[in-house]
């Protein structure tokens, strides 16, 4: 098991799963794309989320991996939709655009 993934204790759909250098190692990690629908009076949409996972290439995996909480809190995706009556556009929607901020970031690829 690498992680838990929901949406205010619904399910997610794993959107994406690829690898990426996100840190300062050589060693690309797991990166893991979530989409999660919510539809209620404040929200409408699709949640967006990216999580990033440090690559350990241990004999023995750990009983989770590692999660890179900085890392994976700039590459989230956001809201597409609606938020209190006002469109949202979420930031990150597919892995490319992860990867193309990752070499902005400075982490070649």
């Amino acid at each position: 098991m690498i992680d838990t993934f929901t949406n205010e204790d619904k399910p997610v759909k794993i959107a994406s799963v690829f690898f990426a250098n996100a840190d300062t190692d050589k060693t690309k990690e797991l990166i893991i794309m979530t989409t999660g629908d919510r539809r209620d009076k404040q929200i409408t949409g699709t949640l967006y989320n990216t999580r990033v996972y440090d690559n350990t290439f241990a004999r023995i995996f750990p009983a989770r991996l590692r999660r890179l909480d900085d890392i994976s809190g700039k590459l989230d995706g956001g809201w597409e939709g609606t938020v209190n009556n006002k469109p949202s556009k979420a930031r990150f929607k597919t892995p490319k655009e992860v990867t193309e901020t990752l070499v902005k970031m400075g982490y070649p690829q």
